[in-house]
């Protein structure tokens, strides 16, 4: 019955967008073949504008036409296709996202957004939120939300130039955090921040301490308002927050690949608490088809001792077609396709070269008896590495601005130079061991 139910809702909504397009078309019609004068047609055509809007702009909306009220139906799908180099590892396709989101207006001031992921074969929130606008400079979010920490974490999945991000980012920063945040672009448009209050547990978490996590991203774009191909933003990020020893703040920093394999992992344990301090700058520019964007990430641990892992990434792309890739607050947003793909007439969709180089430094106190505070289990230096780097390059499809095929090739290298150290940490073919990986990433997306 459920799903009857909801295929029931979507019909209505998809016959109530066929009946308003019609409506207006038939009233061209009608004053194309003189049935409807010219005053007819207007007064017919302004009752028109009283219905409710629908199109398949962005995704499914339903507006009303005052425009305070919206619902907008959205979603992704993301096919994955993975080889590894390695006998050890079993190359696989997987669902990477399979993701249903829902949003809009309610009153003018009232924001809203829920998004769903169901590609692990059960669902788990991403979004659910409320937003408060009516200050346009200074509007409330409060719900589960974006952890306004860095770049390469807030760029969406939908958009990204890569398959996966860094492993700085990934390893730093939480996608999402329970809070409550204000945010704006002051200045039209010339600043843009983010700042807020959080549980500091990351994604569906509760508080693990009794303290918040405090967190910002600014971003300046000293090029608003301009005219031309260049376009630049930058930016900088800060979160503190003190922390209970939980599962979830084990520090680990996983190959670019999803191959599963490890650079580092320290396991926090649950009886210690401690202080983490995150710092981040980062700059994006672009000039016509070109892309060219980087970022720094630090984060602090402070036990007894202080211990910091740090690093990078520089990201370059360019359009072969000549499209300029889009982007808000630094951020990549939905591409616009100049040609999409039509073979009846010759044209071929948008083509985009990328590449990228990331890196990463753990600091040696990890690897220490003792390390971090007295009673610290030294990790593992032969069975992980101190510093790692991977190099991207990719080639992007876009048949149109709202499906993808991705290819990406990942070189993934470890490194140790503590003494008694070794590199050789990734179990390769028949149970040898070496100090690279490499793999092949395919995608295939469409998001609506």
């Amino acid at each position: 019955m459920k799903k009857i139910a909801v295929l029931l809702s979507f019909a209505l909504l998809l016959s109530a967008a066929g009946t308003s397009y019609a409506s207006d078309k038939l009233l061209e019609i009608l004053k194309s073949k003189g049935i409807l004068t010219d005053e007819q047609f207007d007064e017919l055509q302004k009752e028109s504008k009283k219905e409710i809007k629908t199109s398949f702009k962005d995704g499914f909306r339903m507006e009303s036409p005052d425009k305070e009220f919206l619902l907008q139906l959205g979603g992704r799908i993301q096919a994955d296709f993975r080889y590894y180099n390695d006998g050890n590892k079993n190359d696989t396709f997987d669902i990477r996202r399979v993701r249903l989101e829902a949003g809009g207006t309610l009153y003018k001031y009232f924001d809203y957004k829920i998004s769903v992921d169901f590609a692990d074969g059960q669902a788990k929130l991403k979004d659910g939120y409320i937003n408060f606008k009516y200050f346009p400079n200074a509007q409330i979010a409060i719900g589960q939300i974006y952890y306004p920490f860095g770049n390469d974490i807030l760029c969406s999945s939908k958009y990204y130039e890569f398959l996966e991000i860094a492993t700085i980012s990934s390893a730093l920063t939480p996608e999402y955090d329970r809070g409550i945040a204000v945010h704006g672009s002051p200045l039209g448009g010339l600043i843009y921040y983010y700042a807020g209050l959080f549980n500091g547990s990351g994604e569906n978490g509760t508080q693990n301490s009794d303290d918040f996590d405090y967190a910002a991203r600014v971003v300046l774009n000293p090029t608003v308002g301009r005219e031309g191909p260049f376009q630049a933003w930058i930016g900088a990020s800060y979160g503190y927050g003190q922390q209970n020893g939980v599962n979830s703040n084990d520090i680990r920093l996983q190959t670019e690949s999803r191959s599963g394999n490890n650079y580092f992992v320290a396991a926090i344990p649950t009886s210690r608490g401690f202080e983490r301090e995150r710092m981040g700058v980062e700059a994006t520019l672009l000039y016509g088809p070109a892309m060219l964007k980087g970022e720094l990430l630090k984060t602090n641990y402070d036990f007894e001792k202080k211990a910091d892992v740090e690093g990078g990434y520089v990201a370059t792309s360019w359009f072969l077609t000549g499209e300029q890739r889009s982007v808000k607050n630094g951020n990549t947003i939905r591409q616009k396709v100049k040609k999409p793909f039509d073979i009846d007439k010759g044209h071929w969709g948008a083509w985009e070269l990328a590449a990228r180089y990331s890196w990463f430094e753990v600091d040696d106190k990890f690897f220490q008896t003792n390390g971090l505070y007295s009673g610290w289990t030294a990790v593992s230096s032969t069975s992980y590495a101190n510093e790692g780097d991977a190099w991207t390059a990719g080639i992007n499809w876009y048949p149109n601005s709202m499906t993808r095929l991705m290819i990406d090739w990942v070189h993934s290298e470890a490194s140790n130079d503590l003494p008694g150290g070794t590199s050789n940490i990734f179990t390769h073919d028949g149970g040898n061991v070496t100090d690279v990986e490499d793999a092949l990433l395919v995608r295939a997306q469409i998001e609506f």
